[in-house]
């Protein structure tokens, strides 16, 4: 026993060691191209076709580093929309990154991340300062105006992570911005398992910091991610507060019923992008 946990242990450093090689130089190589796409394309060179290729190139890259293995289910929607789903960890942004691009709205403190924090502003994010009023309008706005211009924004309404295993109230406000603006709503299902079942690792909640979580993934083995998107759906006509209970159930629904499939064996057709 005691040689089977040595064994393991050495395991596990040896893959952080070479995980973390993998990983410094992505984040080189992401820099260099973040700052070269915007002296060749502009302030908001993420908006172009060839930004978005890179973006996501970068984000696939990571994935493969975390040993995230992404299942697809259901179909993307094309128009512009208005992406809202569940939030369980940091990672998640990766994992909707590799499925298809999108402009992220994010807590403002991701922005003090190391390194992370600064390719995320880099690469389009808007934060969004929580307790204020002024930062919510801010993003309300620019939300509304990236929706006309035809781009994707992806939103996490719960506001916090959790543990993956209940969905905390959507926050309603942000959802006037599909409204005024005449585009789709989709919500899109975050889970993470283990060996058949939740994955207890991916979560970032409670008092957990980015370096130590991010080193805890590094050394462990692959995680299953799966995203289901649900059916699109049109928001102008709606109220927010309709469309963010709507969305919510959805999502809940879904995880009850992911539950129950693999409780029972039920194999669904999944499209894996990593």
């Amino acid at each position: 026993m005691r040689l089977t946990n040595l064994i393991k242990r050495l395991t596990n450093y040896v893959r952080l060691g070479h995980r973390l090689i993998r990983l410094v130089t992505l984040i080189i190589i992401g820099l260099i191209l973040a700052f070269g796409s915007r002296l060749l394309l502009g302030q908001r060179w993420y908006l172009h076709s060839s930004g978005m290729n890179i973006v996501q190139w970068w984000m696939r890259s990571i994935a493969t580093v975390l040993g995230l293995k992404i299942d697809v289910q259901g179909e993307i929607c094309a128009r512009p929309v208005l992406v809202v789903s569940n939030h369980i960890s940091w990672v998640d942004v990766i994992a909707i990154s590799v499925a298809s691009h999108g402009i992220f709205v994010a807590k403002s403190d991701v922005m003090s991340w190391p390194i992370i924090g600064r390719l995320a502003a880099m690469s389009g994010t808007r934060f969004i300062a929580r307790e204020t009023v002024s930062s919510l309008r801010k993003v309300l706005d620019e939300t509304t105006r990236l929706l006309k211009q035809g781009t994707r924004v992806v939103i996490f309404p719960e506001g916090t992570s959790t543990s993956g295993s209940q969905v905390m109230r959507f926050s309603s406000a942000v959802f006037q911005a599909p409204i005024t603006a005449g585009a789709m709503v989709q919500a899109v299902t975050l889970q993470y398992r283990r060996n058949g079942e939740l994955d207890r690792l991916a979560p970032f909640i409670n008092d957990d910091t980015f370096v130590p979580h991010l080193l805890r993934l590094l050394q462990a083995e692959g995680i299953r991610v799966s995203l289901t998107f649900e059916k699109p759906i049109p928001a102008f006509g709606h109220k927010r507060q309709g469309l963010a209970e709507y969305t919510q159930g959805q999502i809940v629904k879904r995880l009850k019923y992911s539950d129950q499939a693999v409780s029972h064996g039920i194999n669904e057709n999944i499209n894996r992008v990593a």
